[in-house]
């Protein structure tokens, strides 16, 4: 018999995603119950599952939910005694479950409760596993936000080398070169042109760019020119790719992006990945050189986390920067935890911050 899977919708639309992609068979239903408040994020599930399958929606107007006759009146309007019901009691305000497990308890149901992070459901006192795993586009898509990425331009030794040189055998000029070549992040260039050039009132010329791109090894994709995207990772996109192959190697999460552009916002995500159905968020920084820039970088770090509707994501600061405790302080006071450069020279210091999100992360 084809069964219908029931949803209690609230803001938090990852238990529903999962209970369905769980047991949802070819033919079952979907019954949606949310409030006005809620009322989108039943089109966010719909569209993130990609399915075909008939949908109802019961949406309870403002003050439905509080009024109990009427809350299960117009539930029960839309049930028959003739179907199956696999009824999902996690979302949704505490008195809307009540209402809701009193009506399907007079049909043939099964009712399921996942506590979310714990990728588990409960049902008629059994504890069954969950095998789905959602991706980095699920995440972001279920709460309304579409996505773009960067893509993977260097090996993984080629940032580890960067790293090294960056902390070891650069010098004044050396960053001097780095931070010019800043003006230049959305261009193809020619270095020749740039070492050269005589008009620096718009963008610099960067004199002695060759020699630095010798000295760190860098060879790009075509001679004596740099695409915008080696621009981007000499000027810090390096960084970022170092901690996304860390992270890909040591953590092996679920799924992992870089350079994520959201449609809703201009901010950009550095580093983000998924694993065991949690979300993680890490902005990459070569360097922080005073207090005001660190409370700048928590503070769009915060602004992200609450820009993305209160999501259950984990936001971490990585930084070339020093070891400040004043810092780390500020940054854990916003939830948000702060590493410095120790952590990324140090093997020890950088194998505890990896035990610490895989802790986290654990499923």
């Amino acid at each position: 018999m084809n069964k219908t899977i029931v949803s209690i919708v609230s803001e938090q639309p990852i238990p529903n995603y999962l209970l369905i992609k769980e047991i949802f068979n070819p033919g079952d239903n979907l019954l949606f119950i949310a409030s006005t408040k809620t009322e989108s994020i039943i089109q966010h599930i719909v569209d993130t599952l990609h399915t075909s399958a008939p949908i109802t929606k019961i949406v309870l107007d403002a003050g439905d939910e509080e009024r109990w006759t009427t809350m299960c009146q117009r539930i029960e309007n839309e049930l028959s005694h003739s179907n199956q019901y696999a009824v999902n009691l996690t979302g949704g305000t505490k008195y809307m479950a009540l209402a809701v497990q009193s009506i399907f308890a007079k049909y043939d149901s099964t009712f399921y409760y996942i506590p979310h992070p714990k990728n588990v459901m409960l049902s008629s006192e059994k504890v069954i596993p969950i095998s789905t795993r959602v991706n980095v586009s699920e995440f972001m898509e279920l709460h309304g936000h579409k996505i773009k990425w960067g893509k993977i331009i260097r090996p993984f030794e080629d940032s580890q080398q960067f790293l090294y040189h960056y902390t070891h055998t650069l010098n004044k000029t050396d960053f001097e070169i780095i931070n010019k070549l800043r003006e230049y992040r959305d261009k193809n260039i020619s270095i020749p042109d740039i070492e050269n050039k005589d008009d620096d009132k718009k963008k610099p010329a960067i004199p002695g760019l060759s020699n630095f791109l010798y000295k760190i090894n860098f060879v790009g994709e075509q001679k004596d020119n740099l695409t915008k995207y080696e621009v981007q990772y000499l000027t810090g996109g390096w960084f970022e790719e170092y901690v996304y192959h860390l992270i890909q190697t040591e953590i092996k999460p679920t799924d992992i992006k870089f350079g994520i552009k959201l449609n809703t916002t201009q901010n950009d995500l550095d580093v983000v990945f998924t694993k065991g159905n949690k979300l993680f968020v890490i902005e990459c920084k070569t360097g922080v050189e005073k207090g005001s820039m660190l409370n700048q970088i928590v503070y769009k770090s915060s602004a992200i986390k609450e820009y993305l509707r209160g999501i259950s994501a984990q936001s971490y600061i990585f930084a070339l920067a020093k070891e400040d405790p004043e810092w780390t302080k500020i940054a854990n006071h916003m939830g948000i935890p702060y590493y410095g450069k120790d952590h990324f020279l140090n093997a020890d210091k950088q194998q505890e911050l990896l035990n610490s999100i895989i802790i986290k992360s654990y499923d």
